[in-house]
C-alpha cells in the first residue's frame, strides 16, 4: 500500500494477524496461570519505506506501473519516476516549472501510468489538457507524444477563466 501526505510518500505492508489476549485468572484464592486466547483477526499496517525530499510542492497523485517495479508521483510542477526498491533517489521525468514563476500558466493536476503498457503515462493540467508520454523516447518527457485538448468556447469565457 502506498500512501502520501504533503511531500512524503510512505510504503506500507498490510497483513492479516490474529489478536492474542491474555486472560486474567479469577481471584478465587488458588494459584492459576493466565491463559492466552486467540480472538478475531485484524489487518495490521507496518511502515516499510519512506520516499522523501523529491517534491517541492504537495503531491497530487501517485500511479503504480504495470511492471511492478516503478511508480510515478506528481506535484503541481513535476513528475518523478521512482523504483520501489530505491527510496533515496528518483528521476524527474516531467518539469513544467518556468524560469520565472510569474510566467506560470498551468499546473499538473493528475498523472497515471497506462494499465498495461509500462512505458506510457499521461498527465493532465489545470488548462484541461491531457498529455500522453512515452518513456522510451526521452529520459525527460518534456515533449509529449500526444496532446489532447478541447478547444475553449470563446462565448463561455468569464473573468475567472
Amino acid at each position: 500500500m502506498v500512501f502520501y501526505v504533503d511531500k512524503t510518500i510512505k510504503l506500507w505492508k498490510l497483513c492479516k494477524k490474529n489478536i492474542k489476549q491474555v486472560s486474567t485468572p479469577e481471584a478465587s484464592g488458588k494459584l492459576t496461570f493466565p491463559s492466552v486466547t486467540t480472538t478475531e483477526s485484524t489487518i495490521v499496517a507496518s511502515s516499510k519505506k519512506v520516499f522523501a525530499n523529491a517534491h517541492a510542492y504537495h503531491i497530487n497523485s501517485i500511479s503504480l506501473n504495470s511492471d511492478g517495479e516503478t511508480y510515478i508521483s506528481a506535484d503541481d510542477l513535476r513528475i518523478n519516476l521512482w523504483n520501489i526498491e530505491i527510496s533515496e533517489q528518483s528521476f524527474n521525468i516531467v518539469d513544467i516549472k518556468p524560469a520565472n514563476m510569474e510566467e506560470l500558466s498551468e499546473v499538473i493536476t493528475s498523472a497515471a501510468f497506462h494499465p498495461k503498457h509500462c512505458n506510457l503515462f499521461m498527465y493532465s493540467s489545470s488548462k484541461g489538457s491531457i498529455k500522453l508520454n512515452d518513456t522510451r523516447q526521452n529520459a525527460l518527457c518534456d515533449q509529449h507524444s500526444k496532446y489532447f485538448e478541447e478547444p475553449e468556447d470563446p462565448s463561455a469565457k468569464s473573468f475567472f477563466s
